[in-house]
């Protein structure tokens, strides 16, 4: 007698009327995150970017149109701006491989930049470009202006380059008009910068700089409202190399950032990849891992994990310097930052933090070097600073040779709850009002004082059944605003693998007791099986026993009718009755309250949204003499 019966826990995302929604914060990888252990950012877990920024290619779905022109192969999409207009509305209807080198931005052209909408639908344009190290203001778009609205594309270009460059677009130019709009794009690929000096000509170089993975320069020299661009869910992974062409006096300016060079408002964008410059003489200052230079920008559940090497001064992990007026929350950055001149440099900014910026709930934990003998301020957060930093951290290794602290190494701002690790970072000593503390204390909660590990940051500290779970129990997690279709409606919630019980949807938010990272909810779905009789109910008998045997089960309950179900107890006698139960695979010995009766049934249920896989049942039984 033998029957099988998957399990109704869904494991991917499901929406309708039946199965359950998956909320992830994070997309929280307990095998990636096995290092888990200072705190991170519970919207965007370590774990969640570098899966994002590695897959996004291959995991990115294809989407319903919103142009109004499609654009089915190459010609056609070169005819943007040539046939076509630049205000005119396209999406992609499938991959477009450009074929041979261009020399110029497949989109647009100088004074005449794309103010329309352009939706790639999850669709790939793959590229190369090479100006031959005299141009400028090239990518996919030559501009993006006022008004426009780029979104669901990827991009893979090979770019070799002087000036104003990025894969999706040369520059940007904003003014009175509405916003530019960015959304779900993102860019890959190499960008070789090469300064070529008319007729050979060292004197009449340019300097080269706003080059960067996603976006190069920025123009605003038209204000008012509406004057920005907004940048939400894209990613950039490219390496970036800056060439001198003599290897010794070729001066390139920097402002080179491994997403985009000036200002903006970003939301969730996340870069990788590397900068790299080839010597050290002339090479110019201000890199940063996202962004270069900026000033009165916002930058929101951002990371940078970017290499950089420069022959040059002045760089940091996520910001090479800020201009002034900017705000970065909750951000992140696992750049490693190697400077060999002087300057400041800093795992998350290099310095210049102004009096009019704030940075909150961010950190830096990549390793910091600045071998300049001269004024070179470097730590593991930040070089120099003037503003205001709360509720930061980092740990990275600082090795400088003028001022070098463990989380500054100059400040003539205010730190508040911030910390770095005296141990990892090798410097028992910070020029600002943070406070150094142990390895094993950075790895507490309670060092971190009035910092919110409700709602931003998670710390968890020990490893159960595989999964890693908090620190702290008997606290809330709430669903986001995406459950709106089940308004009114019980749900069941499950968290890390964990069934947490059942909650009332109330405005498209779903609360639960406990605080988790993975998270599902759906209505309740219950699954019955019922085993074909035993002889065919020809003679009265008892079971008084029942042995299933299952494959990575949880839970459940089993008996002689409906109404009298008990649980079934899948654990191993030496698991720790305080911790989740792990899936269970093999036989297990039930007690069976079974009656003398010809039917003799066995009922297998699962009620939670938890994997029952039933392979078959043996049992134990009396028979009565015919």
């Amino acid at each position: 007698m033998t029957t099988k019966a998957n399990s109704h826990f869904v494991d991917s995302d499901v929406t309708g009327t039946s199965g359950l929604d998956s909320w992830t914060s994070d997309n929280f990888n307990p095998d990636a995150d096995s290092t888990f252990d200072y705190p991170q950012l519970q919207d965007i877990l370590e774990s969640y970017v570098s899966n994002r920024i590695d897959n996004i290619f291959d995991d990115i779905e294809v989407v319903d149109p919103q142009g109004t022109t499609a654009i089915d192969n190459e010609a056609e999409l070169l005819d943007i701006g040539v046939g076509q207009p630049l205000n005119g509305s396209y999406y992609l209807t499938t991959n477009i491989v450009v074929t041979g080198t261009k020399t110029v931005a497949l989109i647009g052209s100088s004074g005449n930049p794309f103010i329309g909408t352009f939706d790639g639908r999850g669709f790939k344009i793959t590229y190369v470009l090479d100006d031959g190290g005299r141009g400028s203001q090239n990518g996919l778009f030559h501009g993006i202006e006022d008004g426009a609205l780029v979104q669901n594309l990827l991009i893979d270009a090979t770019m070799t380059v002087a000036n104003d460059t990025g894969i999706l677009a040369g520059f940007v130019s904003v003014g009175a008009s509405p916003a530019i709009n960015i959304k779900n794009t993102h860019v890959r690929g190499t960008i070789s910068i090469v300064n070529t000096w008319p007729s050979g000509d060292p004197s009449s170089r340019e300097d080269v700089d706003d080059v960067c993975g996603f976006i190069g320069s920025y123009d605003a020299s038209s204000g008012g409202a509406g004057n920005e661009i907004i940048v939400t869910d894209c990613t950039a992974n490219v390496a970036i190399t800056l060439i001198s062409n003599d290897g010794t006096t070729n001066r390139i300016a920097g402002f080179t950032g491994g997403f985009v060079a000036r200002k903006g408002i970003f939301t969730n964008c996340h870069t990788g990849g590397s900068i790299t410059t080839t010597d050290s003489s002339e090479q110019g200052d201000d890199f940063g891992g996202f962004v270069c230079r900026t000033a009165d920008s916002i930058f929101s559940k951002c990371s940078a994990n970017v290499t950089l090497t420069i022959g040059g001064e002045d760089a940091g992990g996520f910001c090479g310097d800020d201009n002034g007026d900017n705000v970065f929350s909750e951000c992140f950055s696992l750049s490693n930052v190697t400077v060999d001149d002087n300057g400041s440099t800093g795992g998350f900014s290099r310095g210049g933090l102004s009096s009019g910026s704030t940075c909150t709930n961010c950190y830096a934990k990549g390793d910091v070097e600045s071998t300049g003998a001269g004024l070179a301020w470097t730590g593991g957060f930040i070089g120099s600073a003037a503003g205001t930093i709360t509720n930061c951290y980092s740990i990275g290794a600082v090795t400088g040779l003028f001022a070098e602290g463990g989380f500054s190494g100059e400040s003539f701002g205010t730190e508040t709850s911030s910390y770095w690790d005296t141990e990892t970072s090798g410097q028992a000593t910070s020029d600002g009002d943070e406070v150094g503390k142990t390895t094993t204390l950075m790895k507490t909660q309670s060092t971190y004082l009035n910092w919110d590990f409700d709602d931003i940051w998670v710390m968890p500290i020990d490893s159960l059944g595989g999964k890693t779970k908090t620190g702290e129990q008997n606290r809330t997690t709430a669903m986001p605003e995406d459950h709106a279709h089940l308004n009114g409606q019980t749900v069941q919630g499950l968290g890390d693998g964990s069934y947490l019980g059942t909650d009332v949807v109330a405005d498209g938010e779903v609360t639960m007791d406990d605080q988790t990272i993975i998270n599902h909810v759906g209505l309740q779905y219950t699954s019955t099986i019922l085993p074909m009789k035993i002889d065919g109910e020809v003679r009265i008998k008892r079971i008084s026993k029942i042995i299933p045997n299952v494959n990575e089960t949880v839970g459940g309950t089993y008996g002689r009718s409906i109404a009298k179900l008990g649980s079934m107890v899948l654990r191993d006698a030496n698991d720790p009755l305080d911790t989740d139960s792990a899936l269970f695979t093999g036989t297990v010995d039930l007690p069976f309250d079974g009656e003398y009766a010809r039917n003799a049934d066995i009922y297998i249920r699962q009620t939670f949204p938890l994997p029952m896989k039933l392979l078959g049942i043996g049992v134990d039984l009396s028979v009565e003499a015919i």
